[in-house]
């Protein structure tokens, strides 16, 4: 019983609290790197949008051949992915990818109507391009969603560290 603990000995002439700040620097040097992390997650999502438009014109152009009536539907299409590269705010990109997203889904349903474009090698090819480059996209979003969750739990376990 004479003996002292190592932990006593460790933290002998230290004030009480020191333990407890020396564990949770590490943490808020973490937290305030969160931020840093988020926006790489961020600049991720916005190449994986550049890849998706910049496949876009092979994919119209096969289409074209095919389905001459679906102007109107390609029209929209190009339109949003030329707005795309002059958008500044995260908020007005994440519009325009709503929007792109949606014009894509209804573009792939009407080419269910045409089978002679479904069979065609070059628009197969380009349509798993964009299949692998929607997969790419939807996990950096996973990564900018976990980036920034990290980030917000930091932020609350030390507020005004960040």
């Amino acid at each position: 019983a004479g003996r002292p603990s190592p932990r006593s000995i460790r933290h002998a002439g230290r004030p009480a609290g020191l333990p407890f700040l020396e564990r949770s620097l590490p943490r808020r040097s973490a937290a305030a790197g969160g931020g840093q992390s988020g926006a790489a997650a961020c600049d991720n999502v916005d190449v994986y949008l550049k890849k998706r438009y910049d496949l876009l014109p092979n994919l119209i152009s096969v289409v074209k051949k095919y389905a001459a009536h679906e102007k109107e539907l390609l029209s929209q299409i190009t339109a949003l992915r030329s707005q795309a590269g002059s958008l500044k705010s995260a908020e007005d990109r994440l519009a325009n990818d709503k929007q792109f997203t949606a014009a894509m889904k209804g573009f792939m349903v009407n080419v269910e109507a045409y089978p002679d474009l479904k069979a065609s090698e070059n628009f197969g090819s380009l349509q798993r391009s964009l299949n692998e480059l929607e997969a790419q996209l939807a996990a950096a979003r996973r990564s900018y969603n976990g980036a920034a969750t990290d980030y917000n739990t930091s932020t609350q376990m030390f507020p005004g560290t960040c």
